[in-house]
């Protein structure tokens, strides 16, 4: 199967869902909360991930040598726990940076978009982060 072209038509269908869907939720947050979230965000992504990740190289059912993630592999591979990773930030970024977008088109900003956006930009930054802090698993 050509995962290439998996990846980008779901990719594409989430990002096309999430431009025909937008129904933003009221929210409460002013903006010093939202400043606190997005700071807050990153840490706790990349701890996360990292945490996962490690227990993953420990993980007997893991791969002895991990592949870097690309748009050619099966993103459904669980022995490959950074293609899965990878797939899915690319997920939650596009989703959120639609929802971003039409929320500004519209004529207002949806927060709970641009931390998002913030999630997934930091979880593709843990990915390559975690190719460094277990660069030994890899090839």
């Amino acid at each position: 199967m050509n995962w290439r072209v998996f990846r980008i038509a779901i990719v594409l269908g989430v990002g096309l869902f999430s431009a025909t869907n937008y129904s933003p939720v009221v929210s409460s947050l002013t903006q010093g909360e939202l400043v606190k979230s997005l700071f807050l965000i990153v840490p706790a992504s990349l701890l996360a991930l990292l945490s996962v990740i490690g227990f993953q190289a420990i993980n007997p059912f893991s791969k002895k040598v991990w592949l870097e993630p690309s748009w050619d592999i099966n993103p459904f591979t669980l022995s490959q726990p950074l293609v899965v990773f990878h797939f899915l930030a690319c997920i939650v970024t596009v989703q959120a940076l639609v929802n971003l977008v039409v929320s500004i088109i519209k004529g207002d900003l949806y927060e709970f978009s641009l931390i998002g956006c913030v999630a997934g930009l930091s979880i593709l930054a843990g990915v390559r982060l975690a190719r460094i802090v277990f660069r030994r698993k890899f090839q």
